[in-house]
């Protein structure tokens, strides 16, 4: 979670603290709206499926590439 901007978090044990949020996201709609677009979009570009595949993809065009004719 980036604070603020794709989800909320408080501290352990700071019960006001996770009040403030959960009120920040359930009395503004808006926001919530806000934090949860966000979020998804953290979620595909980071940790995807199809970003892991681009990754390999990239790390096997590099071994390709560095290989010398090694069996």
């Amino acid at each position: 979670i980036i604070n603020g901007k794709t989800g909320l978090s408080a501290d352990f044990g700071d019960v006001e603290g996770l009040k403030s949020c959960l009120e920040k996201l359930l009395f503004d709609s808006k926001y919530s709206e806000k934090i949860a677009g966000n979020g998804k979009k953290h979620i595909i570009k980071n940790f995807s499926a199809s970003r892991m595949a681009d990754e390999y993809l990239e790390l096997y065009k590099q071994i390709i590439k560095s290989d010398k004719g090694c069996v």
